[in-house]
């Protein structure tokens, strides 16, 4: 999987976003609201190529996580980017 290039993360009253740039600026149709471990997930990958287990992997590194707690957190981020299109797979 890899990430849409254009995605940004903001900071906005303290929460983290992901926009999309676009050449003639953000497009509000595909801002996400993302928690700290989300945040750090696209941080980590946004520049590269990776797999659900990947993420499951820095999430458990971090956070120190069950398998299945960070397989259900991985899934959930990778649904709603896919959904907001800016996820290849």
């Amino acid at each position: 999987m890899k990430l849409n290039a254009e995605i940004h993360l903001r900071e906005l009253n303290g929460q983290k976003i992901g926009v999309i740039m676009t050449p003639l600026g953000l497009d509000y149709t595909k801002v996400l609201e993302l928690n700290e471990s989300a945040a750090y997930l696209i941080e980590e990958t946004k520049d590269r190529e990776f797999t659900e287990e990947a993420w499951i992997t820095l999430l458990q590194r971090r956070y120190q996580i069950s398998q299945e707690a960070a397989t259900n957190d991985a899934r959930k981020l990778i649904d709603a980017l896919t959904t907001a299109r800016l996820l290849r797979h």
